[in-house]
């Protein structure tokens, strides 16, 4: 059946099974990079048909842009995220997703503003702490990043993400660390 003759849930769910395996929150990842990429831009290529019949399917967009994380395709994963942000910002996932990935992108005020807004929608999540905490890091606000770190382990004491970031905070205050500006500066 020719794909576009398909309705906009048969795509989806099509779309969305060829992504989700090579997706971070599906946890597996091919070893064949090739099959990699070809399973995610079919999905990319249905989910687009999908937001051209239903512009206002958030879900997609944001599948969407968690497939160019997957790509590191970070430019275009943040198009996906902003589009399912505008659509939908009450749920702290979108929010979430587009935060990172404007710390990957290095634009550390726009992730501020996008953590404390997912903070807002779910205000004692140590996961969401932590991303407002290295957002905070990366705008080069190093008080607020310690701050909120440690709210973070008071919530979850052993969050070992957390508390590598505690220590990441640490040595950028104590200046044993360069203070980062994107993600990939943390390595």
């Amino acid at each position: 059946m020719n794909q576009s003759a398909q309705n906009p849930e048969a795509l989806f769910r099509n779309g969305v099974a060829l992504i989700e395996p090579y997706i971070f929150i599906a946890g597996n990842v091919s070893s064949d990079p090739a099959q990699k990429e070809i399973a995610i831009f079919r999905g990319i290529g249905m989910l687009d048909e999908v937001t051209e019949l239903t512009p206002g399917n958030f879900a997609a967009f944001w599948i969407k842009g968690k497939a160019y994380q997957a790509l590191q395709l970070q430019e275009k994963a943040y198009v996906e995220f902003v589009t399912a942000f505008e659509l939908n910002d009450e749920n702290p996932d979108v929010a979430r997703e587009l935060a990172i990935t404007c710390g990957y992108l290095g634009k550390g005020q726009e992730a501020v503003t996008i953590s404390l807004h997912a903070l807002s929608l779910d205000h004692h999540n140590p996961g969401l702490m932590g991303n407002l905490a290295l957002s905070y890091l990366l705008n080069g606000e190093v008080e607020n990043a310690e701050r909120t770190i440690a709210a973070a382990l008071v919530h979850s004491p052993d969050d070992g993400i957390n508390q590598v970031l505690q220590t990441i905070i640490a040595e950028v205050k104590s200046g044993q660390r360069q203070r980062p500006y994107k993600y990939e500066d943390l390595q």
